[in-house]
């Protein structure tokens, strides 16, 4: 087995270590049917330990999320090849991808995340940690003597009670993409992209605009606007919902001192939004306007997303080079807004001086090469810095 740290594998190391003499390394899941098969006893282990305390249902996980899915059939479902997703396109990325940094396995919690992390260590006392990631998945550190030496691999429980379809497309590794050579995350960037350059008409943005002079109140709460605060509304946009397109409130605050203070907070229940969407260092104000949620039928979230952003078949979200293809039809001005935005967020996930990264040098060098022939015209380097 490759050694490759993973973020969160690789900060349970030290509590891990303690734990044993033995030398300890963090590695990869190769991807080989002996290895695969083990990994499946695992994750079996785990379910049943969770489900005979209650914290999860008894319901199989479908190995839908992440690269994981590649493997669903070796861990006991089947994510089966489709017309787009051919038998062809599966055999090679199952070629290409040669190991797995984790394994996702999707559950439904009736427990908390930390609830399903504590009951794994006490249960496994002297071969588990974990660390909570955001509010529905919990990573689960296993320290295993199947290797010598002993080797950390990481599993990610996470809860798809509510908002599967949405989770899996967040999640969603396509293999279209890995037969490319091309990393998860670039669609992820790209679907954002496209619905922050996406047009808001101007009756909608003037209607939007009247909804927050009339909640003043509201606004100054959720930006937590104290007396003497000033707020100033840079501009409306459209970001991705579960189900639809909401509109975001783009705003700066000044304080009495005219100091400018800059996070982000979601009308609903005030809280900060993941680092990943500070993207504008400024107040975000999150409010649903009832009267663009269309009714559209019995479509998915996601095909319903889809045709709000122009495109015509909801699939076409879920890969890559169908989105980059989608964009090459854009006008000059869109395609410069979203290279520049999909540049500014790649360098965000390169390592630095001081941590790793989500990709290597190399992985986002690729990406950006990748994507050229896609944004024909554009000023290449603008953000490149």
């Amino acid at each position: 087995m490759k050694v490759h740290v993973k973020a969160a594998a690789s900060s349970m190391l030290s509590e891990l270590e303690s734990l044993t003499d033995e030398c300890v390394e963090v590695g990869r899941i190769d991807n080989d049917s002996e290895t695969i098969s083990y990994i499946r006893n695992v994750v079996n282990m785990f379910t049943s330990a969770l489900i005979a305390e209650k914290l999860i249902t008894d319901r199989p996980p479908k190995f839908t999320l992440g690269s994981t899915r590649l493997i669903a059939h070796e861990l006991g479902a089947f994510d089966a090849p489709s017309s787009i997703e051919t038998r062809a396109i599966y055999d090679k990325a199952m070629s290409i991808k040669s190991s797995f940094g984790d394994i996702d396995v999707d559950v439904e919690m009736t427990g908390t995340p930390k609830d399903v992390g504590e009951c794994l260590k006490k249960r496994f006392p002297n071969e588990v940690a974990y660390k909570l990631c955001g509010s529905y998945e919990v990573n689960v550190g296993y320290m295993s003597s199947y290797w010598n030496p002993y080797q950390i691999i990481q599993i990610d429980f996470v809860d798809v009670k509510t908002n599967r379809i949405q989770k899996e497309y967040n999640q969603f590794s396509s293999w279209i993409d890995i037969t490319l050579g091309i990393k998860g995350l670039l669609r992820d960037i790209l679907a954002t992209s496209i619905t922050k350059t996406q047009p808001v008409d101007p009756d909608t943005k003037l209607r939007f605009q009247q909804d927050l002079k009339e909640n003043k109140d509201l606004v100054y709460q959720v930006c937590k606007a104290k007396e003497g605060d000033v707020l100033v509304l840079e501009d409306v946009r459209w970001s991705l919902g579960h189900e639809y397109l909401k509109l975001i409130a783009i705003y700066r605050k000044i304080d009495k001192n005219g100091k400018e203070l800059k996070t982000a907070f979601n009308v609903e229940g005030a809280d900060i939004f993941p680092g990943d969407d500070h993207i504008d260092q400024s107040y975000y104000a999150v409010l649903y306007h009832q009267s663009f949620n269309d009714d559209y039928g019995d479509i998915e979230p996601l095909s319903r997303i889809s045709r709000e952003i122009g495109l015509d078949e909801g699939w076409r979200m879920y890969h890559s080079v169908y989105m980059l293809e989608y964009i090459k039809n854009f006008e000059q001005p869109r395609r410069q807004a979203i290279w520049d935005q999909v540049i500014k967020t790649l360098n965000r996930k390169r390592p630095t001086a001081t941590a790793g990264g989500q990709l290597s040098n190399e992985e986002a060098d690729k990406t950006v090469e990748f994507m050229k022939p896609y944004f024909e015209g554009v000023t290449y380097d603008r953000t490149n810095d």
